[in-house]
């Protein structure tokens, strides 16, 4: 999403200068390249990890971490502080301190309910503007009920031009990956990390296989260096085990082509992460004109309209291979519409990060 907004906020005289805890050289340059400017702070983030030793280290260094964040707003005069993140509570707390307004975003729903619940209270009440990846994040979060008029949604929006449906493209694709013309592919394209839960889509699989000959499983994502131990004991095994019984009808790849080009092999696209906020790349699948199930997660219904572009389920093997036999039904008819509703959407996020910026601006005069 920065890389998204960072031209156009640019273009309507806004700055940014992003602060990135252990920067990673090649996100830098894609900041960079966007026309950011990237100030290294070494600072924990909770989210990345339950381990006790993490959150020692997370507390030990919070003070530290917030004079770092302070003497960076004031070193570069900061109009407006943007969080991005539930417990990104560092730059929250640096804001406060140097007086500055605060535009917090709720962009994901990582973290227990009742963890999001207490965090969504001190949210409401310490930032001057809040943004929502969707309305559908309010009631996932505590205390935002009560200032539900005020907050600000906001969503990624999709190049439709690069995103539609080719019927060459799917040809050649689906050829690559030796799925025939009568086989129905059901696939999901992320990052191979436990938040993504693609053992869940297997485990449906598993259930949807015995009955559906016709039917693929396509898993496309790259490795998360953290991540491979897990990915390997829940993923791959579980692939390994269901083409040992039904050769060849789950395929695992890396990511070797363009988004577009590997959604072109989908029939249905699956989203079945653990947390998530707009997903971009279900709106990108949409676009392209396929029906999405995905798990009743983040701002997912604001995208997902049961019955009309797809289903939503619960986070359970049954209840996702139920919601996967009901899209396939009338799956043709749900691609269409999914791909009319991202079309007819309007919403355009630099707008609605000036708008937040403005009010958080105004907030804070007011209370003066």
């Amino acid at each position: 999403m920065i890389e998204q907004t960072t031209p156009g906020l640019k273009a309507a005289g806004v700055q940014r200068i992003v602060a990135l805890p252990a920067s990673d050289p090649e996100i830098v340059r894609r900041l960079e390249a966007s026309g950011a400017l990237v100030a290294p702070v070494d600072f924990v983030r909770l989210r990345r990890s339950l381990n006790p030793a993490t959150q020692a280290k997370y507390l030990l260094g919070l003070r530290r971490d917030v004079r770092r964040v302070t003497e960076l707003i004031q070193e570069h005069g900061a109009d407006v502080v943007e969080v991005a993140g539930l417990f990104a509570l560092q730059p929250a707390i640096a804001a406060t301190k140097a007086r500055v307004p605060l535009v917090w975003q709720l962009h994901s729903t990582m973290g227990p309910q009742r963890v999001r619940n207490l965090m969504g209270r001190i949210v409401a009440k310490t930032a001057d503007a809040v943004m929502t990846s969707g309305k559908s994040m309010i009631p996932r979060h505590g205390g935002l009920d009560d200032i539900a008029d005020e907050i600000i949604p906001f969503s990624a929006s999709v190049n439709t031009e690069a995103f539609h449906p080719d019927l060459k493209v799917r040809e050649a694709m689906r050829a690559q990956f030796g799925v025939d013309e009568n086989e129905v592919v059901v696939g999901t394209l992320g990052n191979r990390a436990w938040q993504k839960r693609h053992e869940l889509l297997l485990d449906a699989a598993a259930l949807l296989l015995p009955q559906n000959p016709h039917l693929k499983f396509l898993v496309v994502g790259n490795d998360v260096p953290s991540n491979v131990p897990y990915y390997r004991r829940e993923v791959v095994t579980r692939a390994k085990a269901l083409n040992d019984r039904f050769p060849g009808r789950v395929l695992l790849c890396t990511q070797n082509a363009p988004v577009s080009a590997i959604m072109s092999v989908f029939d249905v696209f699956a989203l079945t992460s653990v947390a998530e906020g707009a997903s971009l790349v279900t709106a990108e699948a949409m676009a392209m004109g396929l029906p999405v199930v995905s798990v009743d997660v983040g701002s997912l219904p604001d995208l997902v309209r049961p019955g009309h572009t797809g289903c939503l389920a619960n986070p359970n093997a049954g209840a996702l291979s139920l919601a996967i036999r009901q899209v396939l039904v009338n799956r043709h008819a749900f691609g269409r519409a999914a791909r009319e509703f991202v079309l007819a959407r309007k919403e355009d996020p630099v707008d609605a990060h000036l708008h937040a910026y403005r009010y958080a601006l105004d907030s804070r005069a007011r209370s003066r």
